[in-house]
């Protein structure tokens, strides 16, 4: 029997164990119904949800999540003590878009094609990791029991502890230590040791064990599944670290004590101060004010802006990353500092745009004029993006702003949508828009109150965001009033707009939801517009994104899941 053929018969024995099913569900909310952010999705289909005892309608949550490619990397360089990632998801087919944070599980399914890059990618881990002594040496006990069957077991138990993020139980630990035993044999390996881990390794990372998060939970009432403490601690620790629980956690989720509040709560303040965590709340970030677009700027006109070079778009990149970094992680803030904070980080490559001097490549911490910039969106990577190689976008910077940090729900209009004409009469961008979109044109409804408002409130900004006063000798006209909802909010320029966001509770339940959708991997519904409030009104009132990670981690859903009654 080949190596593959040993794996395949022992997963078919995995499978066959399975109590039930998964369940699925749609990859998307209710318009009307249920509300989802601006990370868009389509309608839910009726076997997707359920209305719960208060009404509200729900969308079922599959009962076994498969790991996204980012947390099958994590996984297993923490399964198996590795110093980096593998690095081998690049070649997987690729998650199916839809998801912001990438980790929504009704989206996550394995199929055949992902199912062979997965075969290929443990046999290779588990080859590269025999191959190296120093990675099979911390895989082994400190003393190797003379026993082959003793040694076997001192060896699979821990691993698949990690593997399954849960103690394996007898009968799995007992066909681990028989594929041990037939390592030699399987994979030609003269070493038993050697062969044994090679062959425990690359069946353990086809497990469905490994690649799914069984989340059948401990009983249901109504609608509400809840969770047993080990299907805790695999939420607990893949919202926080994206990876696998450690032992202190999955110790606590044996003993049971994981399903007491006060344990759950003190386990998630020990997890948020793990270094670890840092990422996630950069990570969030990242994706909600999707900051990789910054790499994809397109080139500036170098005739109108000589500071513009060909690599400047790593240094914008690492510019946001860096005060996102700074903002959630050295200084504790939230929301409010991201969207005002005076100071940005800068290079001498950036620094000319600023109307700054700086000298080398490293990135330094400046201070920005309060009275022109306040916040990630009166730096160069907003403004520089939603601009075209020479001239301000109004229309652009006004829909990113309102989808990507208010949640506005902009339906793109039917047909081919023209283009703002480039011949005009009119001296400014801020008139061409007008007279393009503003009132009395067809794009009127949708442009006049949300789009052309947030779009004229940068126009202080140039093409490369540099700051100017003036357009073709007209002075900048940034005053407006952006409509969220019934009430305006009136502005006179970027810095009053970027306040006003930061004062505005739609804003902060738009990162809220985003949020929730972070930590529980799913979109929210009618059943999460309390919490989402909640969340909100702390953000908005000051809440640091740590705080806000807390109350979502700590709240009662993270131990439930939707299921059918």
């Amino acid at each position: 029997m080949t190596i593959r053929l040993a794996i395949q018969f022992l997963l078919m024995t995995w499978i066959l164990g399975c109590s039930s099913p998964p369940e699925r569900r749609a990859a998307s909310s209710l318009k009307g119904d249920v509300t989802r952010d601006a990370s868009g999705s389509k309608g839910a289909t009726d076997e997707s949800r359920v209305v719960d005892e208060n009404g509200d309608v729900l969308l079922i949550n599959t009962a076994f999540p498969r790991l996204s490619h980012r947390q099958w990397e994590n996984s297993v360089r923490d399964v198996l003590y590795l110093p980096n990632v593998p690095g081998l998801s690049v070649n997987f087919l690729a998650d199916p878009p839809g998801s912001l944070f990438g980790n929504d599980a009704s989206l996550l399914k394995i199929t055949p094609n992902l199912w062979t890059d997965y075969q290929k990618a443990a046999e290779q881990v588990a080859a590269d990791l025999v191959a190296n002594a120093e990675q099979v040496k911390k895989l082994l006990p400190p003393t190797l029991p003379s026993d082959a069957k003793e040694l076997a077991k001192a060896i699979v138990e821990p691993l698949a502890m990690r593997a399954y993020r849960r103690y394996p139980n007898a009968g799995e630990t007992d066909a681990l230590v028989q594929l041990f035993l037939r390592g030699e044999e399987l994979t030609g390996n003269p070493d038993r040791l050697l062969g044994g881990l090679h062959i425990v390794v690359a069946a353990l990372l086809q497990s469905p064990n490994f690649l799914y998060r069984s989340e059948l939970g401990a009983s249901q009432v109504g609608t509400t599944v809840v969770l047993t403490a080990s299907e805790i601690a695999s939420r607990l620790s893949y919202a926080i670290w994206n990876s696998i629980p450690d032992t202190t956690l999955i110790d606590l989720a044996d003993s049971g004590d994981l399903l007491k509040p006060e344990v759950r709560k003190a386990q998630v303040t020990r997890m948020m101060k793990d270094p670890r965590a840092l990422s996630i709340l950069t990570f969030f970030f990242a994706k909600a004010l999707r900051i990789d677009s910054f790499l994809t700027i397109a080139p500036k006109d170098s005739a109108l802006f000589p500071e513009w070079s060909a690599d400047l778009n790593t240094s914008i990149h690492r510019e946001a990353e860096l005060f996102i970094a700074d903002v959630v992680g050295t200084s504790g803030k939230g929301l409010n500092e991201v969207l005002t904070a005076p100071y940005t980080f800068v290079n001498d490559k950036t620094a000319p745009l600023y109307g700054l001097k700086t000298v080398g490549n490293d990135m330094k911490k400046v201070a920005l004029d309060p009275s022109q910039r306040a916040g990630f969106l009166t730096q160069i990577g907003f403004l520089a993006l939603n601009a075209t190689k020479s001239e301000t976008d109004p229309i652009h910077r006004g829909v990113y702003s309102s989808v990507n940090i208010a949640c506005a729900d902009l339906v793109p209009p039917a047909g081919i949508i023209p283009t703002l004409p480039k011949e005009s009469e009119a001296k400014t961008m801020r008139e061409r828009v007008e007279a393009h979109t503003g009132k009395g044109t067809c794009g009127s409804s949708c442009h006049g109150n949300l789009i052309n408002p947030a779009g004229y409130a940068f126009e202080n900004f140039d093409a490369a965001g540099r700051w100017r006063t003036s357009e073709n000798g007209q002075a900048i006209d940034a005053a407006a009033e952006l409509f969220l909802g019934a009430t305006p909010l009136p502005f006179n320029g970027p810095v009053e707009f970027s306040k006003a966001l930061a004062g505005n509770l739609d804003v902060h339940k738009c990162f809220a939801a985003k949020a929730l959708e972070l930590l529980y991997g799913r979109v929210h519904d009618d059943g999460d517009k309390g919490l989402i409030r909640a969340i909100a009104k702390a953000s908005l009132d000051g809440a640091s994104t740590q705080d806000l990670f807390f109350q979502l981690l700590n709240d009662a859903k993270i131990t439930q899941r939707v299921s059918k009654e």
